[in-house]
């Protein structure tokens, strides 16, 4: 019980399944990626639908560090790793069409296991690819806060140099969320130029309100992007989220939007070419890096977490008819208990699985896995520490430039999708990190702060997408910041003051 293990993730609405196919990952694909010589040990906490993980620190920073000499000295890594991922991407979306023909109900226990082994095995191969970025930009290593240090002196010349990296480091190539921007604009510019269709809009109180073509102009939208908000275990967008979009934003003029967004995606290609040619090979290349790190890292997240998990949500309702418990219940299970049950008719220990919901823990010590509750698992929570909530009063905070711009608003802490209900346009949206089914309550948000992330987290990558002013990595925000406080964000700096209670 000596082995301590420091936390670096805790997020809201995620059952083990899919997460823990990360310790896969992290033991037997690191081990397989480096001949042997490295592995992580970790340790996972569920607790009501939290999850808490921390990796061995020092194996950590070992594994950021091996592929980060990788990635400096083999100029062909990069150009893989980013292969790899759109091969990933393909494979999620040829299993995603094999799986809406199919009759969950009326599959064998055997071909049930079958989509199972698959889901599996694509999750991990993206995985072992998507994990790298993370080892070099997580915990100790961060290499964009590194590499912004030693650029600023050459950066300040073009502006402050925290903004001028967040630019270089922007992805001008679309995402699947700046698709649905871009769709979500398009179709309120086609209602816009129609008065009968912008009157519909302006009247309905609901989505089935509106003229049936309308009605199907919605439901493709969310057929195409629905998935977006799904996350691990939640719930894809409604046609009435998309109509509640574009009954908030009618007064936009939609088509000057779409022309501004395509122009500044031009104007910012241009400069960021402006400025690389003022940097050296090896700068440039670090720059390229980055900047692809961080488009990859999303459209990960949006095939693999997101998309992937949606997929396979009426698998694992299935999964819970047949063992008679919840979806979310199904989700506790591990990999092994599922293809027990699956392959040899070993029925898994069900009532158990709300005790696991309540608090367990699983963890992983030199390639040997054990799962924990209660008493238990709180004897291996203890080998996390929590740092402490004991803050020093303060009155201004500082991160990383996510995204520039200024914003003055009154604070809603938002961690959980329940915290959602508080937004109002407006106002400014501090969070220990930001996830995807937090999307909604982000679109209200004149400012984001976070706790934790680097330049290429989701906050980051988010308010680039939706032009929100973005302060990441302030590791204290919502600590010392709370609800009905007015903040002063000055993104373009980096700093947060804290003007009081309105």
């Amino acid at each position: 019980m000596s082995k301590k293990f420091t936390l670096f993730v805790e997020d809201y609405n995620v059952p083990p399944h899919p997460w823990l196919l990360w310790n896969d990952i992290f033991d037997k694909g690191l081990r397989w990626e480096t001949k042997g010589k490295l592995f992580i040990d970790s340790l996972f906490v569920f607790r009501n639908g939290q999850v808490l993980w921390g990796p061995d620190a020092q194996q950590f920073a070992a594994a950021g560090a091996y592929f980060l000499k990788r990635l400096q000295t083999e100029p062909g890594l990069l150009k893989e790793i980013v292969s790899q991922h759109y091969l990933g991407f393909k494979e999620i979306k040829d299993f995603a069409r094999s799986c809406y023909s199919l009759n969950w109900q009326k599959l064998s226990p055997t071909a049930l296991a079958k989509v199972y082994d698959r889901f599996h095995d694509i999750w991990i191969k993206i995985g072992l690819w998507g994990a790298i970025p993370q080892y070099v930009e997580m915990g100790e290593n961060n290499y964009s806060l590194i590499v912004e240090k030693e650029l600023s002196p050459l950066l300040s010349k073009f502006g402050e140099p925290g903004l001028v990296f967040s630019r270089l480091l922007s992805p001008t190539k679309t995402t699947y969320l700046r698709s649905e921007m871009e769709a979500t604009w398009r179709l309120l510019a086609d209602w816009q130029a129609d008065p009968g269709k912008l009157t519909s809009l302006r009247t309905a109180c609901s989505w089935q309100d509106l003229p049936l073509g309308q009605r199907r102009a919605l439901q493709l939208l969310s057929k195409r992007f629905g998935w977006l908000q799904y996350y691990y275990d939640g719930q894809a967008a409604s046609p009435e989220y998309y109509f509640e979009l574009l009954k908030g934003r009618w007064k936009i003029k939609a088509a000057k939007v779409l022309l501004t967004n395509k122009r500044e995606r031009e104007e910012l290609r241009a400069w960021q070419k402006k400025v690389e040619k003022t940097l050296s090979v090896a700068d440039r290349h670090r720059i390229t890096l980055l900047r692809d790190f961080s488009l990859i890292k999303e459209l990960r997240k949006e095939m693999q977490i997101y998309y992937l998990n949606y997929t396979m949500s009426p698998w694992f309702a299935e999964l819970g008819r047949r063992l008679f418990c919840s979806q979310t219940q199904a989700k506790y299970l591990t990999s092994q208990e599922i293809r027990d049950f699956l392959y040899k008719k070993k029925k898994p220990n069900v009532a158990s699985l709300a005790e696991r919901y309540r608090l367990s823990t699983y963890s992983t010590v030199n390639g040997s896995g054990r799962v924990s509750v209660g008493a238990q698992a709180m004897a291996f929570l203890k080998m996390m520490p929590v740092p402490s909530l004991k803050m020093p009063a303060v009155d201004s905070i500082s991160g990383q430039v996510a995204y520039p711009g200024k914003a003055k608003g009154l604070v809603k802490i938002v961690n959980v999708i329940a915290d959602m209900a508080k937004m109002k346009v407006g106002d400014i949206l501090v969070s220990i990190a930001t996830t995807p089914d937090l999307v909604p309550a982000i679109k209200k948000a004149s400012a984001i702060v976070t706790d934790v992330g680097g330049i290429t987290c989701h906050a980051a990558i988010i308010s680039r997408e939706l032009g929100i002013p973005c302060v990441v990595g302030t590791k204290i925000a919502t600590k010392v910041i709370t609800d009905g406080m007015l903040l002063d964000v000055d993104a373009t700096h980096g700093k947060v003051d804290m003007i009081g209670k309105d």
